[in-house]
């Protein structure tokens, strides 16, 4: 067996015993929202996105598959953590998004 192929076959295998791995799925941010340290609206808040200051669409990769009490967990816009947004603000869509997602705002409000 080449290198090559023990490398493909050794990721295959990985994928198998883990599947949420990989999570291909984002979302779309519909309205000003805040992405919360915790699946709970009282836990502190890590970022607000405001769309009136979005010039872009706001994407957010999922940084897992299911819901926790009716939030899903993101990956931040800049990408250096993860927090919950809530289902009601975001919209689902399968696969990557076409464009990276944008950093609206640093801080919280």
């Amino acid at each position: 067996m080449t290198p090559l192929l023990k490398t493909c076959y050794l990721a295959f295998v990985v994928l198998l015993a883990n599947p949420t791995v990989v999570i291909a799925d984002y979302l779309e941010v519909r309205r000003n929202a805040y992405i919360y340290s915790e699946a709970d609206r009282r836990s502190p808040p890590l970022q607000y996105i405001d769309l009136e200051e979005a010039t872009e669409p706001v994407r957010l990769s999922l940084a897992a598959g299911g819901l926790k009490n009716g939030y899903y967990k993101v990956h931040l816009p800049n990408g250096t953590r993860s927090g919950w947004v809530y289902k009601s603000l975001v919209r689902r869509f399968p696969g990557a998004p076409a464009q990276k997602a944008i950093d609206v705002t640093n801080s919280p409000r």
